[in-house]
């Protein structure tokens, strides 16, 4: 549990077998763990980061674990191309507002 520290989760569900000395030992369990998409992408990217930690934190992780891996996966791609893309449209900003001012400056020469 402690990989998906962060996260909502549920408590751990396990599953035992009684073993030839007659007591319960777990052999198998899982956590639910409740993952909500942010309109801030760095949001997204910390908790798809954790959600991928948290599913492939056991030593061998089953298929739903790797299936919720693989979902983070795509989680943190969309969440890169979205920082990305908020990047370069304020560096935009930057270049035309740079280039405004230049422009500003250098019309009077043209007159």
């Amino acid at each position: 549990m402690a990989a998906a520290a962060g996260l909502k989760t549920s408590g751990p569900n396990y599953e035992y077998e009684t073993g030839p000395d007659g007591e319960k030992y777990a052999v198998a369990g899982d956590v639910n763990v409740s993952y909500q998409s942010s309109s801030d992408p760095e949001v997204n990217l910390r908790n798809a980061q954790q959600l991928r930690a948290a599913a492939l934190a056991p030593a061998d992780p089953s298929a739903q674990d790797r299936k919720v891996a693989a979902q983070a996966e795509r989680e943190i791609a969309q969440a890169r191309q979205e920082i990305m893309q908020e990047q370069n449209g304020t560096a935009e900003e930057d270049t035309n507002s740079n280039t405004t001012a230049e422009t500003s400056e250098t019309s009077p020469a043209f007159l």
